[in-house]
């Protein structure tokens, strides 16, 4: 079943069934998300934190923290969100449960795909 994520004022459509357990937003260009994508390709991981940021030159567009459990998700974004919140160079990487990180630039992240 397709998804429609609110973000703040709009959102972003997918293909996949999408559910977002925490929404964070820092201005009109920055995001941050707890995803849980339900019907994905079974070769990507499920429990996502995505990381939407155009403001910084260096590392701009979507950032994708994969994990392996949503519990792992949601206390990475718990414990390491009010730290990070304006630093594109933390990756979660000491967070129990991560599993890989993805720079998608200003390319659509997978899971974000409408067709």
């Amino acid at each position: 079943m397709p998804t429609q994520v609110a973000h703040g004022c709009y959102g972003r459509e997918s293909k996949f069934e999408i559910i977002q357990h925490d929404y964070a937003a820092s201005g009109a260009a920055v995001y941050i998300e707890c995803l849980e994508v339900i019907d994905g390709p079974e070769d990507k991981p499920k429990y996502i934190i995505h990381w939407y940021y155009v403001q910084n030159t260096d590392f701009p567009g979507d950032h994708s923290w994969y994990f392996e459990s949503l519990d792992d998700a949601v206390r990475a974004w718990k414990d390491f969100w009010p730290e990070c919140r304006l630093d594109p160079q933390i990756r979660f990487l000491e967070a129990e449960g991560y599993i890989n990180y993805e720079h998608h630039g200003l390319e659509s992240p997978w899971y974000y795909a409408t067709d």
